[in-house]
């Protein structure tokens, strides 16, 4: 079983990639020689430390992690609240022709094939 680290490494010590050989890792790739799964969580950090459980049929014995921080909830429904209250509204005038696009589509006989 070819790990996709041993793929890329063999394709780094090609002088010229032979364009078949790279096909035919690819294909057996496709073909779930080995696959790649993510798993995403958010968790709190506790004094400076992050535990991520794995499911049990995760059968790697290494996985890259990446952090990323994350904004707070509460900051982002403020900011989406505030973006909302900024932005323009429309006034009856302009709402009519949507309104009555809407009477209009109601009237629709849907007819099932």
């Amino acid at each position: 079983m070819y790990s996709i680290r041993d793929i890329e490494r063999a394709i780094l010590q090609l002088p010229q990639p032979d364009l078949r050989v790279l096909r035919g890792w690819f294909d057996a790739l496709d073909a779930g020689v080995t696959r790649r799964s993510a798993i995403r969580q958010i968790q709190e950090v506790h004094a400076g430390t992050v535990t991520v459980t794995v499911p049990a049929n995760f059968s790697a014995m290494r996985a890259e992690v990446i952090i990323v921080p994350i904004e707070d909830v509460a900051d982002c429904s403020q900011h989406l609240q505030q973006s909302l209250l900024n932005a323009p509204t429309l006034s009856e005038e302009e709402l009519q022709p949507f309104i009555d696009v809407r009477e209009w589509m109601n009237q629709w006989n849907v007819n099932p094939f």
